[in-house]
């Protein structure tokens, strides 16, 4: 009698511990889940093909979509025709060589119709030593892109007014050696590219 009190004591002891246990992480996942629901940056999972299998809420704010149309769409139909060969073949290369985590700047269509650019971390999702898909975690980077586009294109105005320039135009180092001058100036010294960067 003993022997059974003790074992069924034991017994309600193990339970009590696996229902703490199940409870703590069953609160753990809640957790889990609110930060996941709750970030700036999107997250999402797809299969091996692309297609979604999970977005959270920023993922629905920042592309339009609802829940119901990303699930009936894969993840290349939203990125920009001439960009979608490459990051096709850019995810393809990750799987094939097992590259555990990545990351790629893409623009991306909404549902309006805006150009969006997202800077994106990708991680292959492994089961049983499967490949089942992709994690992905993406922030919307299209002020930046927008920057330097801008910057490109100031840079190109400044060089091409620096090379028409009817102005010999030249730059040097804390040393004096010359590291930059136009063809205005290579045409009135006579000197070449060559002759002249460093001296």
């Amino acid at each position: 009698i003993a022997a059974d009190i003790a074992f069924s004591l034991q017994t309600l002891e193990i339970k009590q511990q696996n229902k703490d246990i199940e409870e703590i992480l069953a609160e753990s996942e809640e957790k889990y889940r609110q930060v996941i629901e709750n970030a700036s940056d999107i997250i999402f999972t797809t299969d091996r093909n692309g297609n979604f299998n999970y977005v959270n809420k920023a993922g629905l704010i920042n592309t339009g979509y609802s829940e119901k149309d990303l699930f009936n769409l894969n993840y290349l139909e939203l990125i920009l025709t001439d960009y979608r060969d490459a990051v096709k073949k850019f995810y393809e290369t990750q799987y094939k060589t097992g590259q555990h985590s990545t990351y790629l700047e893409y623009p991306f269509l909404t549902k309006s119709g805006e150009i969006k650019w997202f800077g994106q971390n990708s991680t292959l999702l492994i089961e049983n030593n499967q490949f089942k898909g992709f994690h992905c975690i993406s922030r919307d980077i299209t002020e930046r892109k927008k920057i330097e586009s801008a910057l490109k294109e100031s840079e190109k105005k400044y060089r091409e007014l620096v090379e028409n320039a009817n102005s010999i135009i030249m730059r040097r180092d804390i040393k004096g050696n010359i590291t930059f001058f136009n063809e205005f100036a290579q045409n009135f010294f006579g000197f070449s590219e060559k002759e002249i960067l460093g001296k």
